[in-house]
């Protein structure tokens, strides 16, 4: 789905499998645009609630895709989960939970009908690796590969003391039911080691890898104005993820004589819920799907990744950043995890979110390469220790032998 984030670790996942022999069967969502196939089947179901059915329509129209038929009974069901999630956990999720039970059952009756090797449950909203723990809980079904692209109880979440409470037991009992517990950072390995010590054998840490991608037939050129070099942001802002950061330091760098307004663009490529003022070196462009949004980013002077300020950003990293080192740009990351520092290449630049004069730095470096002849940009780079393709498909060959 455009801009969806959880998708983007399917289709890796689903590349990976076909790479490594597998046919694979998918159940996901009601509103995925992945299609069956030589290699793959996919099944697609919608959620019980009715909030989540209403919000998966409206990808679906988006799409031109038929909005699925929903009898009487089924929205009397999700009128009912919708009521009494909200009175357990006092607001609406964006967990996808409503979905986990019918997913439950279909998991468990794909597992008799295909006989797979294998069960890997992923993706972002957290149903799908709930729905796969529950299934094993029926006669015949096989232990799952969990992977979680964020911790699953994270540092400074904002969660109740109830919810939280309920969100250890799910934890528990999910890495109880697990054959493998995957994260994608050693941050994230090093906090749920040291909670579930005595599941520490199943538990592993394996960083994604993003395959390089091609845009539409029809280049999209930006249209930065003449002189401004462009520094663009793939992707939602929200929350504590937010260009605040880069702004004071632009402006400590304006107020300074560093450098000047005229030229730069800052864009921004999908909406920004953090309410940013209007300024004349920024602008908000339409969201574009994953392939068509890379082709855009490829023409940006630099790229970058933000971080959510609080804490859970410490055990995080963007899957976006892997997407990122694919397009051959320079980039600024904006954040507090200094694992990330060591996956940027050459050209590249990790300002803690604390640190507005290695910002500046970063800005300067980027704008001597591209307005001055020299070329030289700043000192602080990184060698890049990213992935590989053949290490990222060794990694998940040994996890699911």
């Amino acid at each position: 789905m455009p801009g969806f984030s959880p998708s983007e670790w399917v289709d890796e996942k689903l590349s990976a499998a076909r790479q490594l022999g597998h046919f694979v069967i998918l159940v996901t969502a009601v509103s995925s645009q992945l299609k069956s196939c030589d290699h793959q089947v996919i099944i697609k179901l919608p959620s019980l609630s009715n909030e989540d059915f209403t919000q998966e329509c409206s990808e679906l129209q988006k799409t031109g895709e038929p909005k699925p038929s929903r009898g009487l009974v089924m929205q009397f069901a999700g009128r009912m989960f919708d009521r009494i999630f909200k009175a357990l956990a006092g607001n609406r999720s964006d967990g996808r939970w409503s979905w986990a039970l019918p997913a439950t059952l279909v998991i468990w009756a794909s597992t008799l009908k295909f006989r797979p090797d294998v069960i890997v449950a992923t993706g972002g909203p957290s149903a799908a690796q709930f729905a796969a723990s529950l299934a094993t809980l029926f006669p015949g079904a096989k232990r799952p590969v969990l992977e979680f692209q964020d911790p699953f109880i994270g540092r400074e979440m904002g969660l109740s003391d109830k919810v939280l409470r309920a969100m250890r037991i799910l934890n528990s009992f999910m890495m109880r039911r697990s054959k493998k517990y995957v994260v994608v950072s050693n941050g994230s390995l090093q906090q749920v080691q040291d909670s579930y010590a005595s599941h520490s054998s199943k538990i592993a840490a394996i960083y994604p890898f993003a395959e390089p991608r091609t845009g539409s037939n029809k280049l999209i050129r930006p249209s930065t104005s003449k002189g401004r070099v462009e520094f663009l942001h793939a992707g939602t802002l929200y929350g504590t993820r937010s260009l605040q950061p880069l702004f004071k330091a632009l402006d400590a760098g304006y107020a300074s004589g560093k450098f000047a307004p005229e030229h730069i663009q800052i864009s921004n490529l999908g909406a920004d819920y953090t309410g940013t003022e209007p300024r004349v070196d920024y602008r908000e462009l339409d969201l574009l799907p994953r392939n068509a949004a890379l082709e855009r980013a490829r023409h940006a002077q630099a790229l970058l990744l933000v971080q959510h300020s609080d804490g859970r950003s410490l055990e995080t990293i963007p899957f976006k950043l892997y997407d990122y080192l694919n397009l051959d740009v320079p980039i600024i990351v904006i954040g507090r995890n200094p694992e990330i520092r060591e996956l940027l290449a050459d050209g590249d630049f990790f300002c803690p979110l604390e640190d507005q004069q290695s910002l500046i730095l970063a800005i300067s470096g980027i704008l001597n390469a591209n307005l001055s002849s020299s070329g030289k940009q700043s000192s602080a780079v990184r060698i890049s220790n990213r992935p590989s393709p053949d290490s990222f498909l060794k990694a998940w060959q040994e996890l699911l032998a």
